[in-house]
């Protein structure tokens, strides 16, 4: 009660909310606390303009940052799979180009986007990048959630053309990804259909745990349209802006809120 007041009384003066969720039950991550409503004004804490919620695991620390000889050569990743369904993927990475372009990113469609993206492509990218001295900073994901085993993980192609598509558990991603936190500060994962919110935002808790300074998951499903305004959004204002990662989350949620 006493944080619930406090929280509509900063909401009032328009002053920045930070909640975070921090626990070792991993059940407590499946609630939907973005709907948890403020008792003097009936609102959820989700819809408050000010108010970010951010989700941590306990004794979880983030890799220190290795420090880039360059910073114009700042580079963002995408990579795309449409192995379970088509995705948006020209529209996420025009609007995604657009805004590298604009932050003066280095940005080379014909190296920073991976098509049909495998853990073998990805994985070859990622150390292609150190071996080139230029280090991807961010990656943005985008593709399908699917049932992996007995929990839930990101649907990949496979490494054959001929292959179906297979479900990468968050193990993998964890074991492909976190080599690289020291200079892969930020993972956005776009992956629509992820309804199942338990397993999928394992996918996210691994990487969070494994050092990764932010990850950006949905909790909850995104239509082509949510999933594309999310990526414009998001670059714009986190690169072309300069505004905080935190900052420009919460300007893309109440763009989501319009629609």
């Amino acid at each position: 009660t006493w944080h619930a007041q406090a929280i509509a009384a900063a909401s009032q003066r328009s002053s920045p909310v930070l909640l975070t969720v921090r626990s070792t039950a991993a059940e407590l991550y499946t609630l939907p606390w973005e709907l948890l409503p403020l008792e003097a004004t009936g609102q959820c804490v989700g819809e408050l303009p000010g108010l970010l919620i951010r989700y941590e695991w306990p004794e979880t620390h983030t890799v220190p940052a290795k420090r880039a000889r360059d910073a114009n050569r700042r580079r963002l990743l995408v990579a795309w799979s449409a192995a379970a369904g088509e995705v948006p993927a020209s529209e996420h990475v025009e609007a995604i180009g657009a805004a590298c372009r604009a932050a003066g990113w280095d940005w080379k469609p014909d190296r920073d986007v991976i098509q049909h993206v495998s853990v073998g492509k990805l994985a070859d990218a990622l150390d292609q990048a150190n071996s080139d001295d230029t280090p991807v900073a961010a990656l943005h994901l985008l593709c399908h959630a699917g049932r992996a085993g007995r929990t839930w993980g990101l649907m990949l192609n496979g490494e054959d053309a001929d292959e179906e598509g297979v479900a990468v558990d968050s193990w993998r991603i964890r074991q492909l990804l976190a080599p690289h936190a020291d200079t892969l500060r930020l993972v956005v994962l776009a992956a629509c259909g992820s309804a199942h919110g338990r397993e999928f935002d394992s996918v996210a808790q691994a990487l969070h745990r494994a050092g990764i300074q932010s990850v950006v998951a949905s909790r909850f499903p995104l239509s082509v349209q949510g999933a594309t305004r999310v990526t414009q959004t998001l670059y714009d204002a986190a690169l072309t802006q300069q505004a905080t990662l935190e900052d420009a989350f919460l300007l893309t949620r109440k763009q989501l809120a319009r629609r």
